[in-house]
């Protein structure tokens, strides 16, 4: 996953060691990306291969896409004691109105 870490911009963006901390202090992680240029499967990839590093051990994932407007993604880094509550939060909101402007990746 390309990294902006040490560039000009650095610190417009989070980096996966940020992400990483939050995580190992027993946080579930969202983090929000703009969409560019690309398909949905690219930000599908990038999740897949953050949650393969040593540093999301048991992690699960999830990827919410907002299609109104400015495209962007949420992406979940869900602690395995946090998946049930992130999974029923996800499914309140996708059985309201906002099912229209999102869904799962």
């Amino acid at each position: 996953m390309p990294s902006a870490a040490g560039g000009p911009k650095e610190n417009k963006y989070v980096l996966p060691s940020e992400l990483a901390s939050y995580y190992a202090q027993g946080s579930t992680v969202v983090y929000y990306q703009h969409k560019a240029r690309r398909k949905d499967p690219f930000y599908a990839r990038q999740l897949e291969e953050l949650l393969e590093g040593d540093d999301f051990s048991n992690a699960t994932g999830l990827a919410l896409k907002f299609e109104k407007v400015s495209q962007r993604y949420y992406m979940f880094v869900i602690q395995p004691s946090h998946r049930d509550t992130v999974d029923e939060a996800v499914s309140g909101l996708l059985s309201t109105d906002w099912s229209r402007h999102f869904r799962l990746l």
